[in-house]
């Protein structure tokens, strides 16, 4: 039986062709280059949000009295998100201050505060006020006080 050196020859040249063609092509693959550029707008100017609180239909506040419900909403007139903290403050209308009724002794506690409002949507507030009962101090200086919650939003 005679051998064919041919096919064998043959066969090696053309893997060693395949073999040659697809490392070329990894090479080129591998060492492709390129860069770009993109633009993005950034809003001109952003709207302060609108913090509006519920009307109050709690029972009058007095020292050591159940802490009556607070409610409302934040809204966001831009046409993006706004991410931020809401704190709650009280003041006494300026007749009781004056005559000793102190902000201190009340307390706003916020039990659910929104973090962050969608753009042209709102988010819900609610939360509490009460006022601290001090036995060693006269409190009878703010009877028939007016407290105002004064809200403030922060961005984050």
């Amino acid at each position: 039986m005679k051998l064919n050196y041919r096919k064998p020859a043959v066969a090696a040249a053309i893997v060693a062709g395949v073999l040659a063609v697809s490392g070329t092509a990894a090479y080129a693959y591998w060492t492709a280059q390129g860069t770009g550029t993109g633009t993005a707008g950034t809003a001109a100017a952003g709207q302060a949000l609108t913090i509006t609180q519920d009307s109050f239909n709690g029972s009058a506040l007095t020292p050591g009295g159940a802490a009556q419900a607070i409610s409302g909403t934040v809204a966001n007139a831009n046409t993006f998100n706004v991410p931020f903290t809401l704190t709650a403050a009280p003041t006494v209308d300026s007749a009781h201050a004056t005559a000793g009724c102190l902000a201190s002794w009340y307390t706003v506690t916020l039990t659910t505060p929104p973090t962050s409002v969608a753009a042209g949507n709102h988010a819900d507030f609610a939360g509490t006020v009460a006022m601290t009962n001090l036995p060693n101090d006269n409190q009878d200086s703010c009877k028939g006080a007016t407290v105002t919650i004064t809200y403030t939003a922060k961005s984050v």
